[in-house]
């Protein structure tokens, strides 16, 4: 009886490592492979004056042309704005940018489609890929009221332009400045 309960453990023991020798000729594996890319903002500073404009002669109250806009070369959407850093000099010395009662030194009109906030330029619309923004200066001129302290006096416009994605980011103004809510409601 002993004999025939070993025998047939035994028996049970090789039918199951059978099976399960089975099982494993009948697995499958699979594999899916996902790829995220992000999309890319990417802008160019327009300046058809170009780099290292240099003016001579300028008189107070007289007009220059400075070209200044902003491609998006990104693949994505996007929020534009430049910040000006002007610096006045007369003889290497540092000037205030402004006199008499806080009238500018520089004086200029931003053009259509730019707002003056917070000391940057807006672009008033999402720029699209392959777009290219309105011109910044609508009239760019020394004040006619300069003083004579002035006199030889060089000024440097330094333009810093800026670019953030319009998708997935909340803050969205209307032209006027406004906030207005996005699809998700949200501000």
């Amino acid at each position: 009886m002993k004999r025939k309960l070993v025998l047939t453990s035994a028996v049970v023991l090789i039918l199951a490592l059978l099976a399960a020798g089975t099982f494993a000729y009948f697995t499958k594996d699979a594999r899916a492979t996902n790829v995220i890319t992000t999309g890319t903002i990417d802008i160019t500073l327009n300046d058809e004056t170009g780099t290292g404009w240099k003016l001579e002669g300028v008189m107070p109250g007289q007009a220059v042309e400075k070209k200044v806009s902003i491609t998006n070369n990104g693949s994505a959407e996007a929020w534009l704005r430049v910040k000006l850093a002007v610096r006045v000099t007369v003889d290497g010395e540092e000037m205030p940018l402004t006199f008499g009662d806080g009238q500018s030194v520089l004086l200029f009109s931003t053009g259509d489609r730019w707002i003056a906030q917070d000391g940057y330029y807006y672009y008033r619309d999402a720029t699209k890929s392959g777009d290219t923004t309105k011109q910044l200066f609508s009239s760019l001129q020394l004040n006619p009221l300069l003083p004579n302290a002035y006199q030889g006096c060089t000024v440097t416009v330094d333009v810093l332009a800026q670019a953030v994605q319009v998708k997935n980011n909340n803050v969205y103004l209307t032209a006027d400045g406004a906030e207005f809510k996005d699809a998700d409601g949200q501000s």
